[in-house]
Parts: structure tokens; sequence; C-alpha cells
């Protein structure tokens, strides 16, 4: 709900000072005795397009993984490998507005940054991601060492030789199916060869009898 609210404050304005003015209209009316709003909690973020943007991408993610999770508990294929590259790019989103974010105080998004990371660096939950997705975790842009918490993915080596031989075993089918096309192809122009010899020969007399 915050960051629903604030999406729409961003839409129509992106001035703090009309911005915190209407944050401050909110507590107001919220203060009063019969407002509906009293039950309501509000945060003016006051954060920049793009780190609020990454926030509310991630925090989207967290609330949809379930069903993303059921869609690649299966057998792998081009549609588990979107879901995968959505969980990938959400990783990477996370540890670019993790490294906005070190002093817990100063930190004015910490509550749902902890959100993901207790959500999504849980060992059970990497585990699944790296089977499902053929994923490994890699150093993340810029950094030197790897993520404590929630890593940046690539794809793993296995991964790798698993796709090249899946490509390999698609061209052998397309070679095979070609073979058999052109084997068929002449075949055919053989027992059309065949066919016409055959009704010449049935015929020969006729034609001969015709022309004499």
């Amino acid at each position: 709900m915050i960051l629903w609210l604030y999406n729409r404050v961003l839409n129509i304005t992106t001035s703090e000072i009309i911005i915190d003015n209407f944050y401050e209209a909110l507590e107001l009316i919220a203060e009063s005795g019969t407002s509906v709003l009293k039950e309501c909690f509000f945060r003016n973020f006051n954060l920049d397009n793009d780190v609020f943007n990454i926030l509310k991408f991630i925090y989207e993610f967290l609330y949809l993984y379930a069903d993303i999770k059921n869609n690649i508990s299966g057998k792998y294929d081009s549609n588990v490998e979107l879901y995968c590259k959505h969980i990938k790019e959400n990783f990477r989103y996370y540890n670019i507005i993790k490294k906005k974010c070190t002093i817990k105080e100063e930190c004015k998004y910490h509550t749902e940054l902890m959100n993901f990371k207790n959500q999504f660096s849980k060992d059970q939950v990497l585990d699944f991601i790296y089977k499902n997705c053929r994923y490994e975790k890699t150093l993340c842009k810029g950094d030197t060492d790897l993520s404590n918490d929630i890593p940046c993915l690539k794809k793993s080596e296995n991964s790798v030789k698993i796709t090249k031989q899946d490509g390999d075993a698609n061209n052998v089918i397309k070679i095979l199916y070609m073979s058999l096309i052109s084997f068929s192809s002449v075949m055919g122009i053989f027992s059309m060869f065949y066919k016409v010899n055959m009704f010449l020969h049935k015929n020969e007399h006729n034609f001969s009898y015709i022309i004499n």
C-alpha cells in the first residue's frame, strides 16, 4: 500500500515540496478523530526515481514469487527460462540498491530490503532456484567478493553443456528429417519414371499404330 501510494504520487509530480506537502496533509487528516485514514500508515520515501523503481520491482517480485516457483517446478523449457531470467534480474536489482542502504538509520527502505533478504537468502530457496533454473552464483558487477546473502546469478557450467547437447540433438533430428525428405523425393522421382516407363512400354504398340 505505501509503495503503491508513493508510486501514484510520483506519477503526478516529482516536486519534493509538493510531495512533502501531500504527506503532511495526509498525516493531519489521519490524526483527526473521525478520519477513516487513522488506521493507515503512510511513508514519504523521498527517493530518486531510479532507486524507487527498483525497490518497487523487487517488492512486487516478492509477492509474485509463489506463482513463479510453481511455474519453474516442472520440465525446463523456454517458458521456465523466461521466469528464471526474471528471478536473475530481481536478484541483480536487490544487489544494486543494497549498496545504497548500508546504514539502517539512514536507509529509507531498510524494512522492505530486509523482507526481500529474509525470503531469498535461505539456502533451500536458493538451492531450488539453482536446480530448476540451471543457475549458479556469480560476482555482481563491480564486486570482488560473492554476496553473503542473495547472490547474482549466471548459467551453470552444466547447463551450458546440457543446452549444447540439446542443440546437437536438434541438429541431428533436422539432418535426419531433411535426409528423409531428400530420400523420399528421390524415390518419388524414381517411382514416377518407373510408372512412365511402364506406361510407355504397355502402350508402345498403340503409339506405333497411331504414328504409322
